[in-house]
């Protein structure tokens, strides 16, 4: 719900939305997001991730082998399984990293049964490679054990319910669960804390990495240019927002003075933080002009107000579609007023 609300208020201000004072539409929105919530978190939930959220879709697009992502260090920890107390880790055993191929067949025999054949298994960053080499097919000896226990921790506290020791997969949403369960399994048996951790690619790999790279200059730019758009946006926010919506029951109508009238609706809404005053005019002396004279608003702070104004010209001057511009600004400030454009119509000659 107070997702919901907070959705809506940027459409409708929030003290009017708390004081139960928008409109029957505003708050049917807010019921439909609420109950939409609810099914996504309560029932939905990592399908979002992994079918509806365009984020891992973006992974893809701007990740290379340089970047930083969670990765299960395969090298170190394969061979994994259950091993006898007191086993040190593979530091402590002298028995070092494995090379990247065979921790890799390790991974193979951990995904496929023993008996099959040669089959597929994840590399890299998530792609497949298929193994026409011999595969492991005998489980490990307690020498060849790697620091992975196999107590997939990692695995049971993923939100998305993927297994990290296979690769990065489209489906990881960042959250670092995973390298914290592990760290905690590494704490009990005595193993240092890294297995799963932030790091990238070509590091896992043995091979060097680099932070500066085309890419990471293009995308700081690109940072850059939108942290100072934002800036800009809110520095120079307009105060007041106008719209104008034209009578559609007629184009005009002709009063008995003679005068051509058009009717118009305006939406004034106040965006700053206090009350403000604001008049109401056209621009121009020729043409059209409002009855009754400027016309003063006094709006409420963060408030949307709807005014019903007229407009008359003289029957000579109000031949066809013709262009006038509305003026709404604060006295106070001239400097800040709003023009708005929009038509008044006459009759054909």
């Amino acid at each position: 719900l107070v997702v919901s609300l907070s959705f809506m208020g940027f459409f409708v201000p929030v003290r009017t939305l708390w004081t139960l004072g928008a409109s029957p539409t505003a708050y049917g929105v807010v019921g439909f997001f609420t109950v939409l919530w609810f099914l996504d978190f309560a029932w939905y939930r990592e399908q979002t991730c992994n079918f509806i959220c365009p984020y891992a879709r973006f992974q893809g697009a701007m990740f290379d082998r340089d970047s930083l992502i969670i990765a299960y260090d395969l090298r170190r920890g394969e061979a994994r399984g259950a091993r006898r107390r007191g086993l040190g880790s593979v530091g402590e055993r002298l028995r070092g990293l494995l090379p990247l191929a065979t921790a890799e067949r390790w991974i193979a025999h951990a995904l496929l049964p023993a008996a099959s054949a040669p089959g597929a298994v994840r590399r890299s960053t998530g792609a497949f490679d298929d193994y026409a080499r011999e595969s492991v097919t005998a489980p490990p000896e307690s020498a060849e054990l790697g620091d992975c226990i196999d107590c997939t921790w990692c695995v049971q506290v993923c939100p998305v319910g993927i297994d990290i020791r296979n690769g990065l997969q489209y489906e990881c949403i960042a959250c670092g669960a995973c390298i914290d369960a592990c760290d905690q399994v590494m704490d009990r048996v005595g193993y240092p804390r890294g297995l799963v951790r932030y790091t990238t690619q070509n590091a896992l790999d043995g091979r060097p990495a680099r932070v500066l790279r085309p890419r990471i200059v293009i995308y700081g730019l690109l940072l850059m240019g939108l942290a100072a758009g934002w800036a800009w946006g809110v520095t120079h926010r307009a105060s007041l927002g106008v719209e104008v919506l034209r009578d559609r029951n007629a184009l005009y109508r002709v009063a008995s003075d003679g005068h051509v009238e058009n009717a118009y609706t305006l939406k004034l809404i106040n965006k700053s933080a206090t009350a403000q005053s604001y008049q109401i005019d056209v621009a121009g002396t020729d043409g059209p002009q409002l009855r009754g004279g400027p016309l003063r608003v006094e709006l409420a702070a963060e408030s949307l107000q709807t005014v019903a104004v007229t407009l008359a010209a003289p029957a000579a001057w109000a031949h066809g579609r013709r262009d006038v511009q509305l003026v709404i600004g604060n006295p106070a400030m001239p400097s800040r007023h709003s023009r708005i454009d929009t038509s008044f119509f006459g009759p054909v000659p």
